[in-house]
Formats: C-alpha cells, structure tokens, sequence
C-alpha cells in the first residue's frame, strides 16, 4: 500500500455505494483492484466470501486471485473472483432448473453454433437464401445480449423470416440439452429478474460487486451486474473510456459512459499517473484521444524519462514498410521478445513473414488456427460430450464415423429420418437400430460396436480420472493411427496438440472436477488464456490482440486511410471514435519506442491499390511532433516527405455541401443513386441515398466507399 500513488490510494479506499474509477493504459489498475480487495477484507471487515470480482479472460482472473490469495489469511474463505461467464456458468449449475433447463447441459462454442446454425439453414431454401450462418449468429447474439426475443424486444429482425430460424435455433437447444455463450449471462439475468428469492439470496451472500474492463460490458453484463448489487450493496468498477475496442462483439460504450446517470450516487477516481510508457509516447496517443467527443475525460502522464522521438516511415510499397521495419529491428539488435508489429487486419502479417524468413529474423503469428478449435481437440471433446449427454446430437454426428466405421452417407441419412420418426436423439435410437432387420447386417453390426464402445469408454470414466479416460478412448478408438495418417498427407504435427490437451485433462484432474464440470469450463477457454511470449521471437498481431499486453520496442504499421482508421464497405456505420480508441491502444502498448509507419501503395486481397493517403490520425498527432522519414512520388529514399497541407481537406460544412439533395453518387456494394438528405456533423456526418435498385440507405460520410459521380448545382 506504501508504493501507491495518492490517486490509487484514494481509489482502493473508496467506500461508497456506487464507484467508477477511470483508469487510463499502464496506471496499474490491476493492483488498486488487488489492494481494494485486500482493503475490504481487513480494514472493513468483509467476509472474503462476500466478495465478487469479475473480468473477462481466465488469464487475467487466475493473475488476480492469485495475488489476493497471497495477501489474506483465510483459507478456507475465498474472494469468488472469475469471468463473466464463468460466474454464469456455475449460477446456471445451481438454478438451470428454474428455466427448464436440465443440469447435465452442454455449453457449445462459437464453431459447434455455427455447425448448428448451418444444418437449420440447409434444412429451410427460404431461410438459407436469407441468411449465411455468421449473419444468423450475429442476430441471435444481438437479441440475446438485449435480454429479448425478436417477437417484443425493441431491435426490429433483418427480416420476417427471423422469428422463425430463432424458434428453430432455440428448440434445437432445448431438445439437446445445450446453451451458448450469450445464455451464460442472458439466462441468469432472466432468473434474478423474475425469481426474487434468488435474487435476494444473491444479494445477501455478495456484498461487494467489482468488475474489471468495465468498457467491454455489454447489455446483458451491465444486467446482470445491476441484478447483483440491488439497492444495499456497494459496486466498484474499474475501465477507461478511451479503451473500447469491442462494439463488433457488443460493448456498449455507453454502460461506462452513463454509469453516473444510472447510479446517481456513483464517485469518480481517476488514475492518470502511467508507469509504462515514455512522456513522448504518452504525448502523441493523449493528442489522438483528444480528438474524441465520446469521452469522460482524462489526460495520462508519467514520471518516466522523455524517451526517443517517434519515428514515422512512409514506404512506397507495403513491401518495402516491411523491409524498412526488419532492417531496423537489426540495425537496434532489439532483443526481438520484446519487439511487437501490430496492425489492424489479419491480412497484413504477409509481408513482414516474408521479409523475416529471407533475413532469418524468428517470428511468431499470434491469432493462427485457434488450439481449441483444431480438428484434432474438438474430435475428442465431441466423444467426452456424448459421454456426458447422450442428447447431444452435434457431439454424435461429428463422431459417429470418425475413425471411419464402414458407414456411408446413406446410412447416416437413414439414422437422421429413424431419430425423426422416433423424436428420439441420433444415439438413443442407435439402440434400435441394431436391431431393425431394415437396415444392412454390415450397418447394424457398426452401429453395435460404436454403442458398446461409448457404453464402455463411459463406464471407464466413472473410475478413471479426465487424463486417463482421454488415453483410454483414443486407444480403443483407434484414433492415434486415424488422425497420424491425417497428420502425414498434411505434413503437420498433430500428436503435439492432443499430448497438450491431455496435459490440460490431467491438470483438472487434479482439481478434483467431474468430466461434465471439466466439458463446462473447457468451452469457456480461449488461446488468450494458454498463450505465452515467445522467447527470441518477433511478435506479429493485430490491435485488438495486442490489448492488455505491453512490449518495449512497438511498431504500429499500415496507418494509411481506409486501413486505419479501417473503412469496411460492409459497415458503413462504423465508428471513427472507436478506431481512433483502438489507435491509442496500440501506441500505448509501447514502454520505450513507437515507431509508425505506412505506404503508399498496398497489396490488397491480391489488388495492389495505389495512391494511398496517410491516416487522418497522423495528422491529429501533429506530425510535426515526430520525426518522418520515407519517400514521395519523384523524392529519392530517405528524404523527409512534403506533409500535405491540411487546408487542402474539406471542411465540415464544404464535405457536408458536396452531398447536397440530388447529388449523384456511386457505392462500391449498392451501385448509383441519389442523395435524400445529409444529418449530423463532423465525424457522425450521414448522408441518406434512394440507389437505382430502390434501396435507401443511410451512410457516414467518413466511412462508406462512396464517390460523388455528378454534383447538384445551386
């Protein structure tokens, strides 16, 4: 507590019934959340038990109740500290009942979601015309993080035929015994909002709520911690404004930004003291931020030394930014561990991959094929989850003829009318099937071993621990010979990622958990969770991965316009203010340099696209706080470039004139049109456009891929 700062200070000993603490990039909010804890516990006497804190990785979670376990003395009386999911999970183990929901269910991820939404839509041609499954997965998340149904909830579906593929998606669920992960928070806020004994019992058993990354709540989250405190109990939460990266998964910006209004009695800390980065690098990303409307306020600063300059590197290709880059990493003998390159779109790693591999320079991807979701992993839980839930039908098909069990396709479409008959799942109705003279004698001789297989891998599981229940189903499976012949055709090592798993099994083994509570929390894991720094090795990722990590030497790449800020033509609606927010966290990620860079032309999704602009945000950081380097059209290497002159760019009222009634325009995805009307200002600036397919849109200005084809004279 001696080392805290005055602010920190204040903060860890707040005692109010509401409060938010604005705790800037690198001001050591981690710690005041330890220290608050620690705080509670033993100057004002609350219970540990009584305690709950939530935040959103494992990693992080595990990091906290690490540190509070090391600093209290009871043992035997524990903080609850977890995700939000996790907390939602265990809440829905001991009340699933109060929703129909059976105790045993299956928690599916984002992959088995989309194989489900898959089968519904190749069932339905009207549906499957309608919708591809990442945009029904969108929706159904959409409604379900509002706490709604699209029959009375107050976001209008895409279209008619919506009500239907979610009465089909949820039956599935249902029937099968299975939730997503929005139910794990929408499901738990249904509860405590109709139920309220639960919700007193919750009440009384956690008087102290506090929430890490308050910024990245959704709706339901902010729900389900409002459900939690009730009107007698204290909540302490902590986030930064200027850190909402996650709107595309549901963040709500505005939980933390009207936070005050909803708790009128909140109290406001901030923590603007930065341990991390130099004074040069906190100038440049405090004068980005500034440029945001949507903000509470607050303006980092360090004690730490000036540091270098920040350097910018205007390359004529995107080949030549990376070649710069890898020549420089050299030329400083950065100890490359602790180098990052980050950029906006996954597309952008290939040419700094090539220019590492021919300097011989170690490099390390970071967002490749997910561990969780190779085919390898998800093959095996798809065999424990059927062992735990023979209802589960997504589980049996993946399984049934892997490794191969001389059963065709048209037998497998054989089961699927039988189960539909029988409205039994796809396993049950194996049993009566080895016995239906119907079907082949090869078929049914199949079908028995598969059931006596499972019949015998789960009695097995009842006295084996998770570890050994894993070896002993790939033994008699034959599965180590089936996926080495995969591995061999493929060239790749898949033994390595089962032999990790395995080790993940016999880990929770040790935790004592039954395989259905392991089957719970393992699809709750992400590679986040298990990911660690590569020793001797450049790390390439993109913003949004880089977020809670920090690395000395810091190159933030592609800062040209319509890459960042990113101009997606697919969402016109995106948020300037939230790529401005993901550009001050990828320059705070820096400690002791940031280096920027772009170019001016770019291969783009196999397109070179030519005469790129430099990012609107290097010249809200004042270029003339950094020194530039690089090339202009006709200027030789190495020169400093001619900075546009910004009374070139349009104004505010200019731009909106050029979009006058009847101006002709054309869009890259909805063709030629006509302008409506304009609304708004400044960067929420929109234009609404009648295009010649009779489509009306309304468009921001900034974002969409748009050109005026024909101005309205006065």
């Amino acid at each position: 507590m001696a080392s805290l700062n005055p602010d920190q200070i204040n903060a860890v000993h707040a005692y109010e019934p509401a409060v938010l603490v604005l705790s800037g990039a690198g001001t050591g909010k981690t710690r005041v959340i330890v220290e608050h804890i620690i705080w509670l516990i033993n100057e004002k006497g609350i219970s540990p038990e009584q305690i709950l804190a939530v935040t959103f990785t494992n990693k992080s979670a595990g990091e906290m109740k690490k540190r509070v376990l090391a600093r209290i003395n009871q043992t035997e009386k524990q903080p609850w500290v977890g995700t939000f999911h996790s907390f939602g999970l265990q809440f829905l183990r001991k009340y699933a009942s109060y929703i129909n929901l059976k105790n045993n269910f299956i928690l599916i991820d984002d992959d088995d979601q989309i194989s489900h939404l898959k089968k519904i839509l190749k069932s339905d041609p009207i549906l499957l015309e309608q919708f591809t499954p990442r945009e029904a997965q969108v929706w159904i998340s959409r409604y379900k993080q509002n706490i709604s149904e699209p029959k009375d909830s107050p976001i209008p579906p895409p279209n008619s035929h919506f009500l239907k593929l979610w009465d089909i998606y949820q039956d599935t669920l249902q029937s099968q015994g299975m939730v997503d992960f929005d139910d794990l928070i929408s499901l738990p806020v249904k509860i405590l909002e109709e139920h309220s004994t639960i919700r007193e019992r919750m009440h009384y058993h956690f008087t102290d709520i506090l929430v890490d990354e308050f910024q990245d709540t959704n709706h339901a989250q902010f729900r389900l911690v409002q459900a939690l405190k009730g009107s007698h109990n204290r909540v302490f939460v902590v986030g930064d404004e200027d850190q909402c990266i996650y709107s595309w998964r549901g963040s709500d910006l505005n939980n933390i930004l009207n936070f005050p209004k909803i708790f009128p009695d909140t109290t406001i800390y901030r923590l603007e003291q930065n341990y991390r980065s130099t004074k040069n690098i906190l100038l440049l990303a405090n004068k980005l931020v500034e440029h945001n409307e949507n903000r509470l306020g607050k303006k980092l600063w360090t004690q730490n030394d000036e540091g270098d300059k920040i350097k910018f590197y205007w390359a004529t290709t995107d080949e030549e930014e990376a070649e710069w880059i890898a020549n420089d990493i050299q030329k400083n003998q950065y100890p490359l561990e602790e180098v990052a390159i980050l950029f906006r779109t996954n597309h952008q790693s290939r040419p700094f991959e090539e220019a590492f591999r021919k300097r011989g320079i170690p490099h390390i991807v970071i967002g490749g094929i997910r561990f969780y979701a190779r085919k390898e992993i998800k093959d095996i839980v798809a065999y424990l989850r059927l062992l735990t839930n023979e209802e589960d039908d997504d589980a049996f098909r993946r399984i049934i003829n892997v490794p191969h069990r001389n059963l065709g396709q048209v037998s497998l479409q054989q089961m699927e009318v039988y189960a539909k008959q029988k409205q039994k799942p796809l396993f049950h109705v194996l049993r009566f099937i080895e016995h239906d003279e119907t079907f082949p004698m090869r078929t049914r001789k199949s079908i028995k071993e598969f059931v006596d297989l499972i019949d015998e891998i789960k009695l097995v599981s009842k006295e084996k621990t998770i570890g050994d229940t894993v070896k002993y189903l790939l033994e008699k499976t034959n599965y180590w010979e089936y996926i080495n012949n995969i591995a061999e055709k493929e060239g790749k090592d898949r033994e390595k990622s089962i032999q990790e798993f395995i080790t993940i099994c016999e880990q929770n083994s040790m935790k004592e958990k039954s395989l259905l509570e392991f089957l719970q929390e393992f699809a709750l894991l992400s590679d986040i969770d298990t990911q660690q720094p590569q020793k001797n090795a450049v790390h390439l990722l993109t913003c949004h991965s880089a977020k809670g990590l920090e690395f000395n030497y810091v190159y933030l790449t592609g800062l040209e316009e319509g890459l960042f800020p990113y101009l997606d033509e697919d969402d016109p609606y995106a948020d300037i203010e939230e790529e401005r927010r993901l550009c001050y966290v990828a320059m705070t990620r820096a400690r002791k340099r940031l280096i920027l860079s772009g170019a001016a032309s770019r291969l783009y999704y196999g397109r070179v696209i030519p005469d790129r602009l430099m990012s609107r945000f290097l010249f809200e950081i004042d270029l003339q706080n950094v020194e530039v380097y690089g090339i202009k059209k006709n200027v030789e290497n190495n020169k400093t470039i001619h900075l546009p002159d910004k009374k070139m760019l349009p104004t505010k009222e200019e731009k909106k004139r050029e979009y006058r009634l009847g101006t002709k325009v054309r869009h890259a995805k909805f063709g030629y049109g006509v302008v409506l009307n304009t609304e708004g200002s400044g960067d929420k600036m929109r234009v609404r456009v009648r295009f010649d397919s009779g489509k009306i849109a309304v468009l921001l200005i900034n974002m969409a891929p748009m050109e005026i084809i024909e101005r309205k004279k006065n």
